[in-house]
């Protein structure tokens, strides 16, 4: 999920879906990757690299620096603290625990330290949902982390409990956004498009100086991409609440219901976007922990037959993500030999590294089938060799994660 359950998350920041992707510091991307505005500051592209190659401390040292100078315009100095947050946000996710905690309390602290600066700050929106993107990234690591907890079922209270956090700030931050939509109504301004300019230009190098935020605040048109995004997060976080509750159980499927609901909201939008396969995606999920495999399978073959038969592209890393939807279809199903035609074990290794729910799906698959063979061969079976073959593959499999992958997804497959 880099911060994005999770790809860019708003304003081409948060990796929640590379808790999703190829990285969960993906996931404050939210395991989504669409922006409010479509070109980067110099501020944004220079963390995006140093957060790619993990140099957090060294982000985080840019951000406190140019924070410290006194001539910044407040659109630079809302993007920052943004900034800011995420990349604490982000480490937090990839720290041990007592590190973690304390990650996690100077995030709070800036952020409720900017709120009360700046109650009337006109991006003040952006980094609310940032904030709350945060708290949904510290539910997906309690929620998955809870699985081997000693006290499981505590440990899995606190993740809902932070799950219900990141839905109670989402809802808040999508209340305010509709006010702000009324506000731009009655000031005349319904039809805003967002600016060009961005920030203003100070200094001899205007160009080192600006801000992806326009100075007039958020037009409509982002706000309408914000509620895009809200959506899409609520989807994640319904979603993650149901896995906190037991398999069957009603708050879980109420939960998953409410996680599809939002996903069909989006699939209206249109097919080219991003986001548009993201909720498709999602939707297909949400069947199959609901155990309805018919419509699942439906769906997956109608993502495949528009994908086939249109001009329609879609982003490679949801197409790797389709793949592993219709093996843990199989999977769930408890066949495995369709799971297998899905991917062929001759070039399975290849594939590991590019897409962290591939890669566990992968590992999923041979599980079941190690699992399988062990089941058999204490049944009287003699298949020692097949048990073996399959325990090689495995550890094989997961070698090459733990080589290819990041630190998020190593985690869960290790857990796996």
């Amino acid at each position: 999920m880099r911060i994005s359950f999770l790809s860019n998350l708003l304003i081409g920041g948060l990796a929640l879906s590379t808790l999703c992707g190829s990285s969960f510091t993906s996931t404050l991307q939210a395991q989504n990757s669409v922006s409010l505005t479509e070109e980067l500051s110099p501020d944004q592209k220079f963390l995006k690299e140093l957060l790619d190659l993990g140099f957090f401390r060294l982000a985080e040292l840019h951000c406190r620096n140019r924070l410290a100078s006194e001539t910044l315009s407040p659109a630079i100095q809302a993007e920052l603290t943004l900034e800011l947050i995420r990349v604490l946000q982000e480490k937090a996710l990839c720290v041990p625990a007592p590190q973690k905690k304390e990650l996690d309390l100077q995030t709070q602290n800036l952020y409720d330290d900017f709120r009360k600066s700046n109650m009337d700050c006109p991006w003040l929106l952006i980094v609310d949902f940032q904030y709350a993107v945060g708290i949904f990234a510290q539910a997906k690591r309690a929620e998955m982390e809870a699985r081997f907890a000693f006290d499981a079922e505590k440990s899995m209270e606190e993740a809902r409990e932070l799950a219900r956090e990141a839905i109670r700030r989402f809802l808040e931050v999508d209340t305010n956004r509709e006010k702000a939509v009324l506000a731009l109504a009655q000031e005349g301004n319904i039809l805003a498009k967002p600016s060009k300019k961005s920030g203003k230009k100070l200094g001899k190098k205007p160009e080192l100086f600006s801000s992806r935020f326009s100075e007039e605040g958020l037009s409509l048109y982002e706000l309408e991409s914000l509620k895009n995004q809200l959506q899409f997060q609520l989807l994640l976080a319904y979603q993650l609440q149901a896995m906190t509750y037991p398999e069957d159980s009603l708050d879980r499927m109420t939960s998953l219901k409410e996680a599809q609901s939002r996903a069909g909201n989006l699939t209206i939008i249109p097919s080219g976007s991003e986001l548009y396969w993201k909720a498709r995606l999602e939707e297909i999920r949400c069947l199959r922990l609901q155990k309805n495999f018919e419509d699942t399978g439906k769906r997956l073959d109608f993502l495949a037959d528009q994908i086939e038969n249109t001009n329609v592209l879609i982003p490679e890393e949801l197409r790797l993500e389709m793949i592993a939807e219709q093996i843990r279809l199989h999977l769930a199903e408890k066949d495995l030999e369709k799971a297998l035609q899905i991917i062929k074990s001759e070039f399975h290794v290849n594939l590991l590294g590019k897409n962290g729910e591939l890669d566990c799906a992968i590992l999923e698959l041979w599980l079941a089938q190690w699992d399988e063979a062990m089941k058999k061969n204490a049944n009287g079976e003699k298949n020692e060799e097949e048990v073996r073959k399959f325990q090689e593959g495995t550890i094989e499999i997961l070698n090459a994660i733990r080589a290819k992958s990041s630190p998020w997804w190593i985690r869960k497959a290790e857990i796996l």
